[in-house]
């Protein structure tokens, strides 16, 4: 990217803007940084651009989420409660009215045992270097290394150091 391209103050003062209106630079310097070799002598030929820049951080999207945590439900509890209040459903005649209390006894009993839960999560971007075979390569060193900790024998330690491999490649 080059110097133009970013949003400058020119020789005038005036503010030139570009393309990119995220960046924001006031004030280019070229300094000396005091660069040395191994020995200790200064190295000349070595500037420093430096520049403030202002970058703008996107903010982080949010999403309300709903939910009801029906693997909690005491599926005995539930069962009595449901035949309770469809014991008081059976009197009526009516077909309509028969469904609406029908349908307004089992929405208050599944309300009873597994509210709704709202919570805001962030939504994340999927990082496109954690693919499924990574995943998958790394869900197996974590197998080997259960495995050569729990019997200590060195062809299991070997299969592990092997597998820490394949990983560090895939990384």
């Amino acid at each position: 990217m080059s110097m133009s391209q970013l949003t400058c103050r020119s020789h005038t003062g005036s503010v030139d803007r570009t393309r990119l209106i995220a960046y924001a630079c006031d004030a280019v310097a070229v300094v000396d940084p005091g660069l040395t070799d191994l020995s200790g002598n200064y190295s000349g030929d070595h500037f420093a651009i430096v520049a403030p820049l202002n970058f703008i951080k996107p903010s982080r999207q949010r999403k309300i989420v709903t939910f009801r945590k029906y693997v909690s439900i005491n599926l005995t509890d539930f069962r009595t409660d449901i035949q309770t209040a469809l014991k008081a459903c059976l009197p009526h005649n009516e077909v309509a009215s028969l469904v609406k209390l029908y349908t307004r006894a089992c929405s208050d009993t599944i309300n009873l045992h597994a509210p709704l839960i709202t919570k805001v999560v962030t939504i994340r971007p999927d990082t496109a270097w954690y693919t499924k075979e990574l995943w998958l390569t790394k869900t197996l060193r974590i197998k080997l290394e259960r495995c050569w900790r729990k019997t200590g024998l060195a062809i299991h330690r070997a299969m592990y150091k092997d597998q820490c491999g394949v990983v560090g490649r895939l990384i």
